[in-house]
C-alpha cells in the first residue's frame, strides 16, 4: 500500500500549509474540458502543474510573475503558459518556478531579488526565461529563495539566496547564475530546505551545508556551512526525511539515525539535547520506514511494529500518556501496522487489514472517532476494513477506500471536508457518491485530489487562488479545468 503518491505530493503539502483568505462560497459545477494532469507542485501561494501532453499551467498569486504568463495579475483558474508542450518536470519555491523541458534545457521565472532564477540579474520575471543555453538539466529543487539542481552527468550546481551558505560554493554571496558546487560529478539526490540543502551522492554518502543552528547538518557542530559537508564517512544512507529543525534517516541496515532540534526528545536518544551528529537511535536494524512531524516522529519497523516519540502533549505518540518521549516508544504490541502520517499534533495510520487508527488532538473532530475528544492511544475509527490510503492535513483528515470512495473529518471552516457544508465531522464522512478516487492530500485549509481518469479536483480554502476554479472558497470537490 505503500504508494508514490505521497512523493507526487509532499511538496504541495508542505508549502501550501501557510495559505489563507476570505469568505464567501460558490457553486459546485464542472467543464466540459477534464483533461489528465501528470504532476503538481505549489510555492507558498501559487501553483503549477504539468498536462499529459507536456503543456505548462499555473494559477493563485502572481505579485511576482511566477505564474509566469506574462503579467503580474493573480488568477483563479488554471491558466496555460505559453502554448509550447515538451514540460517535464516543475517545482515551486516560495515566489519564484523552475521547469525542466524533455530536452533537459531550464527555465525559471517570479521573484528573483536573490538571483535564485539564475539568469544573471535580480530582476523578476513573468515569463518562462531560458537560464544558459545548456540542455542537460536532470532534477531540480526550489528552497525559500535558493535554488539547487543536479545535471545528467552527475555534476551539482546552485544558485540565489547564500547568507547562511546553502548554496555550498564556499562564499556566503547570493548568486545570480547556476554555479557549479566544487567538481564532483556522483551527485544521486539533493532536497533544499528552507535554508539549508542535503544531498546523497551515487555511493551512499550524505553531505549538507547551510544554515546549522540545532546541529541539524549533523557535523559534530552548529556552525553554517558554505560548502558541502560529507556527514561522517558512512556510505550507506538509504532515506532521510526532515521535520522543522530536525532530521531523521534510516540506512540500508535498518539501523536508525537522527540530529538536530531535540528540545522534546523528538530525536530518540534517551535526551533532550540537541545533537550535531547523526547519533544512532537504539541498537535495532529493522527500521522500515519513518515520518517527521512538527516536533515528534513515528516510524515502523520491518515487523510491522510501531514506534513514536517527541512531543506528545495531545497524545499523539499514541502511547496512553500525555507525556513527551525521549526513546521510541512501542505503541501497543501489535505487529501489523502498514502506513502513518504524522499531522501537526495528531497522528493516523492504516493496518495491514485495512483498518483504520488515529490518536492525538481531537479539538475539531479530526481523528474520525465520533468525539472531539483528544485521544493517547490508537484508536480504531470506525469497524470498515478497507481503507486504502490517508493523509494528515492541519486539523484534518482524508482518506481513500479500497473501492474509490472518499472519505473526511475534522475541522471544515473553509469546507475542506468537500461535504457542502462548512460545520466539522467527527466522523469519516463520504464526500459525495464517485468511486474513482485515486490520490488525495490534505494542506492547511484545502484538499487537492486526482481522479483515476486523471482528472484533478480541489476544495477548500481559496483565498488565493490556489484552489484554480474562479472562486473564494469551495465546499465540495471542484473540477479543476484549464482556460
Amino acid at each position: 500500500m505503500r504508494k508514490s503518491y505521497a512523493l507526487l505530493f509532499c511538496l504541495f503539502i508542505l508549502l501550501t500549509t501557510i495559505c489563507c483568505g476570505g469568505g464567501g462560497s460558490g457553486n459546485n459545477g464542472s467543464n466540459e474540458d477534464s483533461a489528465v494532469w501528470t504532476q503538481v507542485a505549489a510555492g507558498r501561494y501559487h501553483t503549477v502543474a504539468i498536462k499529459t501532453d507536456g503543456t505548462l499551467y499555473a494559477w493563485g498569486r502572481n505579485y511576482y510573475g511566477q505564474l509566469g504568463d506574462e503579467t503580474t495579475e493573480d488568477k483563479s483558474v488554471p491558466t496555460q503558459i505559453g502554448s509550447d508542450s515538451d514540460w517535464d518536470q516543475v517545482v515551486a519555491g516560495d515566489f519564484h518556478t523552475v521547469a525542466i523541458k524533455n530536452d533537459g534545457t531550464l527555465y525559471a521565472w517570479g521573484s528573483n531579488s536573490a538571483g535564485q532564477l539564475g539568469d544573471g540579474t535580480t530582476e523578476k520575471k513573468s515569463v518562462p526565461t531560458q537560464i544558459g543555453s545548456d540542455s542537460d538539466w536532470d532534477q531540480v529543487t526550489a528552497g525559500y529563495e535558493h535554488t539547487v539542481a543536479i545535471k545528467t552527468d552527475g555534476t551539482l550546481y546552485a544558485w540565489g539566496y547564500n547568507h547562511y551558505g546553502q548554496l555550498g560554493d564556499g562564499t556566503i554571496a547570493q548568486k545570480s547564475v547556476p554555479t557549479q558546487i566544487g567538481s564532483d560529478s556522483d551527485w544521486d539526490q539533493v532536497t533544499a530546505g528552507i535554508s539549508h540543502t542535503v544531498a546523497i551522492k551515487t555511493d551512499g554518502t550524505l553531505y549538507a551545508w547551510g544554515r546549522n543552528y540545532y546541529g541539524q547538518l549533523g557535523d559534530e557542530t552548529t556552525e553554517d556551512k558554505s560548502v558541502p559537508t560529507q556527514i561522517g564517512s558512512d556510505s550507506d544512507w538509504d532515506q532521510v526525511v526532515a521535520g522543522d529543525f530536525h532530521t531523521v534517516a534510516i540506512k540500508t541496515d535498518g539501523t536508525l539515525y537522527a540530529w538536530g532540534r531535540n528540545y522534546y526528545g523528538q530525536l530518540g536518544d534517551e535526551t533532550t539535547e540537541d545533537k550535531s551528529v547523526p547519533t544512532q537511535i537504539g541498537s535495532d536494524s529493522d527500521w522500515d520506514q519513518v515520518t517527521a512531524g512538527y516536533e515528534h516522529t513515528v516510524a515502523i519497523k520491518t515487523d510491522g511494529t510501531l514506534y513514536a516519540w517527541g512531543y506528545n502533549h495531545y497524545g499523539q505518540l499514541g502511547d496512553e500518556t500525555t507525556e513527551d518521549k525521549s526513546v521510541p516508544t512501542q505503541i501497543g504490541s501489535d505487529s501489523d501496522w502498514d502506513q502513518v502520517t504524522a499531522g501537526i499534533s495528531h497522528t493516523v495510520a492504516i493496518k495491514t487489514d485495512g483498518t483504520l487508527y488515529a490518536w492525538g488532538r481531537n479539538y475539531y473532530g479530526q481523528l474520525g472517532d465520533e468525539t472531539t475528544e483528544d485521544k493517547s492511544v490508537p484508536t480504531q475509527i470506525g469497524s470498515d476494513s478497507d481503507w486504502d490510503q490517508v493523509t494528515a492535513g492541519y486539523e484534518h483528515t482524508v482518506a481513500i477506500k479500497t473501492d474509490g470512495t472518499l472519505y473526511a473529518w475534522g475541522y471544515n471552516y473553509y469546507g475542506q471536508l468537500g461535504d457542502g457544508t462548512t460545520e466539522k465531522k467527527s466522523v469519516p464522512t463520504q464526500i459525495g457518491s464517485d468511486s474513482d478516487w485515486d490520490q488525495v492530500v490534505a494542506g492547511h485549509g484545502h484538499t487537492v485530489a486526482i481522479k483515476n481518469d486523471g482528472t484533478l479536483y480541489a476544495w477548500g480554502l481559496n483565498g488565493e487562488g490556489e484552489l484554480g476554479d474562479g472562486t473564494a472558497w469551495q465546499e465540495t470537490p471542484i473540477l479543476i479545468s484549464s482556460e
